[in-house]
């Protein structure tokens, strides 16, 4: 089994945590996920679990995905997803930017369906998982700053939701609720 990454020190704790847990049958490198180190036909299995909201160019990686893969291989994409709504959905993704600089975009469920569609594969299942947070926490992960934690809860609560989050007050806390989708695709 192989793991890749962009990012150095995510390879590096991806591997830490392999081994602590017993997992020697794991290799880590860091690569780009628009230039996979692996050889056409080479995996059964290709998996990107939150991490598809980064990809500068989707389409590329999602091609490279279908060049690794053996004709039974299953692609699996986990990822974030906003609303189907544009104007909810450009709300959600001006949140995110603002929280994470580094996102490119979240994607509706059918966004990403039409995007596995493109690039010849199909959707054998569909799974959806809801996971509520509590903002300060959601915040306080991405090590955003004051001014900016201003803006973006200025932007969560106003009237209507309007960014399809399920933003609601339990006592004196704030919590949200973010949609993830499981899809399970096949070459064509």
């Amino acid at each position: 089994m192989y793991g890749i990454d962009l990012s150095r020190r995510m390879v590096l704790e991806a591997h830490t945590r392999a081994r602590t847990r017993g997992h020697h049958n794991t290799a880590f490198c860091q690569a780009d996920a628009e230039a996979l180190p692996f050889r056409h036909d080479a995996c059964d299995l290709i998996t990107s679990k939150l991490a598809f909201h980064y990809f500068p160019h989707p389409q590329v990686a999602l091609a490279e995905m279908v060049r690794v893969a053996t004709p039974e291989a299953r692609v699996v994409l986990i990822d974030r997803v906003s609303p189907e709504n544009p104007e909810q959905r450009a709300h959600q993704n001006r949140l995110e930017k603002l929280r994470t600089p580094s996102k490119t975009y979240v994607y509706s469920e059918s966004q990403l369906v039409a995007a596995l569609e493109g690039v010849g594969l199909v959707v054998d299942a569909q799974a959806r998982y809801a996971e509520q947070m509590k903002v300060d926490a959601w915040l306080r992960a991405a090590g955003v700053d004051e001014p900016t934690v201003h803006t973006i809860l200025t932007l969560l609560t106003a009237d209507g939701d309007p960014a399809g989050l399920q933003v609601r007050r339990e006592g004196d806390r704030l919590l949200m609720t973010h949609q993830t989708v499981v899809l399970v695709a096949r070459r064509r």
